[in-house]
């Protein structure tokens, strides 16, 4: 097989993966041996997802990267044919303005009404250069009035300019002109409405959530639950925490929050044993030397974690029974927890000897993460819908994520207000358009589908912007009306196909604002220029007729 077979697999062939592996085309996936796909650049969706087989197809993208397990597929797709390479192999630069002519070709006609009164006035006053040259200045004027191309190329390029003041970056002079007459913004979830790392919200004991601002005092059983943190997850090397999956990096940094050092407690407490997290199995294990007990922790799904404990810890850290009923309002509590949208992650302990592993667990919390908003985003909303403009997340995430987020920014409009991928997938244009003209929240979307989506909106006569910072939301950002991303943090596909960068969402308002009062000057420069016309052209005519022709 040639080299180029090899980095590129044709349709049909077979392809192993592992994991460290790079997908390398589009595939069906045949066998799956507990794999986890990092789907961030395709969908913008944070956390691995976990790839099994069912009744459906279940197809792997071109540009994720296997994080767990192994498996087995079929290359559907590959090259230009894969889910969006057609769009990402075109080269493409934001083209810059040209300055318009002082003087437009077409507006030359006007010398036709002005060279007989200006021939005139040289004939009876030729002696008086001062009039002459007013009268010489007053046609110069009356040609470059009507340009209102090159009014709108002085106006933009000065309102640009005070906006990169503020840090934006306007890389196109149309783009502040669509932006002045914008109906729609779509807003992509992960870093942009949200930052791209994960946080402990909320700690649930046994009995129900623990006390956050207090949760250092909280005696053995915090002290344990920050030490599962710490411990409790599949980085062996601490210089390899910043590439661990974000939930890891999450708990670890709870911890550390908290006072530990992780390094140290690593080096004290050797690992003795190890269960690494399968995704099938939907739960790892760990186990560490105490010197004279190991200490053993698992973590992983509520689902999994609780039928493999016989007991919990309670507040004053003795171990209780788990019964039926304390065990049905544990679950009825996490339940209610999980509705906000997080992720829940269930730890548990066991206090032993050296030698084989545990067999049932003592449940120790549920930790809450979430992806928590940036800064401002509910204001900055609030303000585009006070402009008038009609809001939208378009993200890969799940949807009870992205409606808990929605929920949060001040995006969501109910249930009626949501569709997903599947749905969008399955609807033809008409009633694509139709049935997503007041929705809010689209969640599970594939990169193609927030193009698409873009561009039914677009073929209603709406003028539509896209902001958004990965690779996943490069399709939407080159078929929107004008794409806006973020100057640090964003790929740098995103940036490329961007016309306006700025520092942070927050910047998102003053920007359509400072392109609407554009646009509204421009406006009344129409209406400015043909008042000055006719205040310029009557009394000259009228001055002619009644003092220079009779003389």
């Amino acid at each position: 097989m040639n080299q180029d077979r090899v980095d590129e697999p044709q349709q049909g062939e077979t392809v192993l993966l592992q994991a460290g592996d790079l997908v390398a085309a589009d595939l069906r996936l045949l066998e799956a041996r507990g794999l986890e796909v990092d789907e961030f650049d395709v969908t913008g969706e944070i956390v691995p997802v976990a790839k099994v087989l069912g009744e459906e197809p279940t197809i792997l993208y071109r540009g994720s990267r296997i994080t767990r397990g192994s498996g087995k597929g079929v290359v559907i797709a590959n090259r230009e044919a894969a889910e969006y390479e057609e769009y990402l192999r075109q080269p493409w630069e934001p083209q810059a303005g040209t300055r318009p002519s002082p003087i437009e070709g077409s507006r030359f006609w006007w010398l036709a009404l002005l060279l007989p009164p200006l021939l005139v006035a040289f004939h009876h006053y030729g002696a008086r250069p001062l009039l002459f040259l007013l009268a010489a200045a007053t046609v110069v004027l009356v040609l470059v009035l009507p340009n209102g191309a090159l009014f709108q190329y002085v106006a933009t390029r000065m309102a640009a300019a005070k906006l990169r003041d503020r840090g934006i970056r306007v890389r196109g002079e149309r783009a502040l002109e669509r932006l002045g007459a914008l109906d729609t913004v779509c807003l992509d979830k992960t870093g942009v409405l949200t930052s791209r790392e994960m946080v402990v919200r909320q700690v649930h004991f046994a009995e129900g959530p623990a006390d956050m601002a207090a949760f250092g005092n909280g005696g053995e059983r915090a002290t344990l639950t920050e030490m599962a943190c710490a411990l409790g997850n599949d980085v062996f090397f601490l210089e390899r925490l910043g590439r661990a999956d974000p939930i890891d990096r999450a708990l670890v940094a709870f911890a550390e929050s908290r006072g530990f050092d992780i390094g140290e407690l690593t080096r004290k407490h050797p690992r003795i044993y190890d269960l690494p997290f399968d995704s099938e199995a939907r739960y790892m294990a760990a186990g560490f030397d105490f010197h004279d007990h190991a200490l053993y922790f698992a973590k992983g799904d509520p689902e999994v974690i609780l039928p493999m404990c016989g007991d919990y810890l309670n507040a004053v850290g003795a171990e209780t029974k788990l019964d039926p009923a304390a065990l049905s309002r544990l679950r009825h509590h996490l339940e209610a927890a999980g509705q906000a949208g997080d992720i829940l992650i269930a730890l548990a302990y066991h206090r032993g000897a050296r030698g084989a592993p545990p067999q049932r667990y003592t449940f120790l919390a549920a930790v809450q993460l979430a992806n928590p908003l940036r800064p401002g985003v509910p204001a900055m909303v609030a303000g585009l819908k006070e402009a008038g403009l009609r809001v939208v997340m378009l993200t890969g995430d799940r949807l009870e994520t992205a409606m808990a987020i929605a929920r949060e920014a001040g995006i969501y409009a109910g249930p009626a207000a949501s569709r997903t991928g599947k749905q969008v997938a399955a609807m033809a244009l008409t009633e694509l358009a139709r049935r997503t003209a007041s929705a809010s929240v689209f969640a599970r979307l594939l990169p193609w589908q927030k193009g698409l989506l873009i561009r039914v909106w677009r073929q209603t006569d709406q003028v539509v912007a896209m902001v958004g910072d990965g690779a996943n939301d490069t399709i939407a950002l080159r078929v929107a009306d004008v794409g806006i991303s973020l100057v640090e943090g964003s790929s740098p596909l995103a940036k490329r196909e961007s016309q306006v960068l700025i520092r942070e969402v927050g910047d998102l308002l003053p920007l359509i604002q400072g392109a609407r009062s554009l646009h509204q000057l421009i406006r009344r420069f129409v209406v400015v220029r043909m008042t000055a016309l006719m205040a310029v052209l009557l009394p000259w005519y009228a001055w002619i007729s009644v003092v220079a022709l009779p003389l």
